[in-house]
């Protein structure tokens, strides 16, 4: 029974969507309506083949964008046997509300060649088990014959993990079982020495950057860049140095400015406003604070891919 058409929910033009490049976002819908996805959310991953679905495309381009899809969760990539994993395609294509269709996805896993993204699978349906015990799906709903329950006690993978090893340099091997329902964010990422920004630096408690307030406050001292403003600069490309010049700029601006112009309601917003106008303000024939597009994911993939044990 080969897939004639593709449920794609319109929730997916969330926010954290919107952020990605226009590469990725493309390819991602690319494979998820493609003609080859199993019903386990499975296909092909071969950049020279994925690189003809449209006419500029290249393979390179191609690996661009699935690194950043890769780490953003949104697929598996195992290069070895070269398949890709839509990792919420079981959750939200509305295959597990039909029993007929939920038994085509447990024949489709069992024809996946990579141990990793079948444990991804497994970690997928183990979530949604829990969520949802009474879709149809698990079980025949007259014979009560096991359908996709069956996969349920296979090895789970978390995929926040890199369970393929994909774009890390350190490929897991044999990556941990997990307890059901355990969710990919619980595992928090270490940065990485190779990371665009380096780690925030220990602070006391009052030189941690304020949340919004109405009232306002001064610049904190010390003035720290977090892990969401590291997350914010890699996802546009700002090289570390650069970056790292730009802060020490607003630092001594902010500490220096007398009175209540030195007093602002969002310490975050003003560094990222600060950042995007040193941006635009370079010549044009001198980025100086972008990376390459592959660096980047590369970059943020290292920063993401080490977890805590």
């Amino acid at each position: 029974m080969a897939r004639t058409s593709a449920y794609v929910k319109t929730s997916i033009w969330t926010d954290e969507f919107r952020a990605l490049p226009v590469e990725a976002q493309h390819l991602y819908i690319a494979i998820w309506t493609s003609a080859g996805l199993s019903y386990a959310g499975v296909a092909d991953w071969r950049p020279a083949r994925l690189a003809k679905i449209a006419s500029n495309l290249t393979p390179d381009k191609v690996v661009e964008a699935g690194l950043i899809l890769h780490h953003g969760l949104y697929v598996v990539v195992d290069e070895e046997t070269e398949e890709v994993l839509i990792r919420s395609f079981i959750r939200n294509d509305g295959l597990m509300e039909q029993p007929n269709v939920a038994a085509a996805m447990v024949r489709d896993y069992a024809k996946i060649a990579s141990p990793a993204l079948r444990g991804v699978i497994v970690f997928e349906l183990q979530r949604l088990f829990e969520e949802a015990p009474e879709l149809k799906g698990w079980r025949d709903p007259k014979s009560g014959k096991e359908r996709a329950s069956s996969l349920l006690g296979n090895p789970s993978v978390n995929p926040s993990l890199n369970p393929s090893g994909w774009g890390s340099g350190n490929p897991s091997v044999n990556p941990p079982e997990l307890e059901i329902g355990t969710h990919p964010e619980t595992h928090a990422p270490l940065p990485s020495p190779n990371s665009l920004l380096p780690a925030p630096a220990p602070s006391s408690p009052s030189g941690r950057i304020p949340r919004a307030s109405a009232k306002g406050t001064r610049i904190p001292d010390p003035f720290v860049v977090d892990e969401a403003m590291r997350d914010w600069a890699v996802d546009r490309g700002y090289t570390g140095d650069w970056c790292m010049q730009q802060t020490e700029r607003f630092i001594n601006y902010w500490t220096a400015k007398p009175g209540k112009d030195g007093v602002k309601t969002d310490w975050r917003a003003t560094w990222r406003n600060w950042i995007l106008k040193a941006a635009d303000d370079l010549p044009a024939n001198r980025p100086a604070g972008k990376a390459d597009l592959f660096d980047r994911a590369m970059e943020r993939a290292q920063q993401r891919l080490e977890i805590v044990p």
